[in-house]
């Protein structure tokens, strides 16, 4: 079968040769980094790419689970449709974002012509792929310097670190939908209760203590969720959550890492424990996959109702109603302010957690009622859930870390300071070799310079990547990294005044 495919995908008397003339027709630039190839039959395209684009890691998208298998070594990645990852989170994984501008698609017409169906299925899905991109680099572009002032506080602001010790027993998860206020007797009897930041007023206000508050969002509004937090629930966060300096300076900070390098330097200059986490399109993703890596219990989850109810957005009370208690007047009163209107967003985090339910299951139920019907997601009566929490089994453990994971605030700010130092001398040296490939830069430096200035990133990178940089690009890459420097000053300003 195989040889019959390939007869009629390929040139019968000198297939390396067509595949030789397809590649030159694409005019594609050497500078490329990214080649992705969509069933490429017995692979004769593969060399005539890398002599094109020496610097293009190629991957190759097949059709069938089957075919063409002697021929997946000539690509550096190969995705299948039976692969656990389906194609656009395959290829978030395997293209980083700032990198999308010298990334090529590619369809091997004879293939097109042969499987129809299946080349409109993959078009979706890199139509997908290039949405969720684009979006990412529109938030980097907007926070990447807000992301970088909140790191430095939560290293240094906080009061004390601690971690988690995994436990077994069932564990209660609060979203902020309006379902919450439907589950409040059944969190009061959770071993272990975590909420995210915009549920905390609504359960505070109802006489139920989160052990755990988990906080994702670095946009400046979201330090009004934090209204009603207190000493005696830890709070966990990434490094580019925005938190109020006040609640990072009484609170026990439980760090969470999404795995940069740039992450991983600043907490091992602090000699931090961090809990591994996954950076999603809503905090409620990144708060469910968390309490079930705190247990091998079940997860009981309310809240995550990705709809409004007939009157409200969220759960209540809800801090949103003062804003919109402020803002109602004759012509826009109140009742009119709180009722739902249409919100795509939520739409958005539906389908991320049904495109995630086989991660979910079986330890992941939502409390009837529940909210939108998620398709592939479990959901469970209030009784199931109080029956598990009176079933005993140990609760995840919040531990204070040694005293090296306790320092001082001002050894923070030391260390942290130095840090600072020495990426001043790194792009020192940068700015008299400008000439190296970009791709030989540290990652944790890279970082840096992404969440700095994320545009002026997208236009260096590829200047700094071919190995040939001309006295132009030397200038421009000199000038980016003095601008590197600038931002860095400003950072030291800004630990120095944590002692004032």
């Amino acid at each position: 079968m195989a040889e019959e495919l390939g007869n009629a995908l390929h040139s019968r008397y000198n297939p390396s040769r067509e595949a030789e003339r397809f590649v030159d027709s694409l005019q594609l630039p050497p500078t490329a980094r990214f080649i992705v190839v969509c069933e490429p039959g017995e692979s004769y395209l593969a060399p005539s790419f890398r002599n094109r684009c020496p610097l293009a890691r190629l991957i190759a998208v097949r059709l069938t689970d089957t075919l063409f298998l002697d021929s997946d070594g000539a690509w550096d990645c190969v995705w299948r449709p039976l692969d656990n990852a389906g194609l656009v989170s395959f290829l978030i994984d395997q293209i980083p974002d700032e990198y999308l501008g010298l990334t090529r698609f590619v369809e091997w017409p004879p293939a097109a012509q042969k499987w129809p169906e299946e080349f409109a299925r993959v078009r979706n899905a890199v139509r997908s792929f290039l949405d969720v991109q684009k979006r990412v680099m529109l938030t980097r572009t907007a926070f990447g310097p807000r992301w970088l002032k909140n790191a430095f506080d939560n290293l240094i602001a906080p009061a004390s670190f601690a971690t988690v010790i995994p436990g077994s027993s069932s564990i209660f998860l609060s979203g902020a939908g309006p379902s919450l206020n439907c589950h409040i007797d059944v969190a009061r009897e959770a071993p272990f209760r975590v909420a995210v930041s915009s549920a905390l007023w609504s359960l505070r206000s109802q006489g139920v203590k989160p052990d755990l508050c988990v906080a994702t969002d670095g946009g400046f509004w979201a330090r009004r969720y934090f209204t009603h937090m207190v000493t005696d629930c830890a709070l966990c966060v990434p490094q580019e959550a925005a938190v109020p300096l006040t609640v990072l300076e009484r609170s026990t900070v439980v760090p969470l890492h999404y795995g940069s390098a740039l992450e991983s330097e600043l907490y091992g200059v602090l000699e931090l424990d961090s809990l591994p986490a996954r950076r999603n399109g809503t905090v409620s993703g990144t708060a469910a996959e968390l309490a079930l890596s705190l247990t091998s219990g079940t997860v009981f989850a309310s809240g995550l109702d990705f709809r409004s109810s007939a009157a409200y957005h969220h759960c209540r009370p809800h801090y949103s109603e003062s804003d919109s208690r402020a803002r109602s007047g004759r012509l826009s009163p109140e009742a009119t302010a709180f009722f739902p209107r249409g919100d795509g967003a939520l739409d958005i985090y539906a389908h991320w957690f049904e495109s995630s339910a086989d991660r979910f299951r079986p330890r992941f139920n939502r409390l009837i009622p529940s909210g939108r019907d998620l398709r592939g997601m479990s959901d469970s009566p209030p009784e199931q859930a109080l029956e598990r929490f009176r079933s005993g089994g140990t609760p995840p453990t919040i531990v204070a870390g040694a005293d090296a994971h306790n320092l001082p605030r001002g050894e923070r700010m030391r260390r942290i300071r130095d840090y600072l130092v020495f990426l001043s001398s790194r792009f020192e040296e940068l700015t008299t070799h400008t000439s190296g490939d970009f791709r030989t830069i540290e990652p944790a430096l890279s970082d840096f310079m992404q969440l700095a200035d994320y545009r002026g990133f997208l236009e260096i990178a590829p200047l700094w990547g071919t190995g040939r940089v001309t006295s132009g690009d030397s200038e421009k890459i000199r000038a980016y990294c003095a601008n590197m420097g600038v931002v860095i000053q400003g950072l030291r300003d800004r630990v120095v005044r944590y002692g004032r």
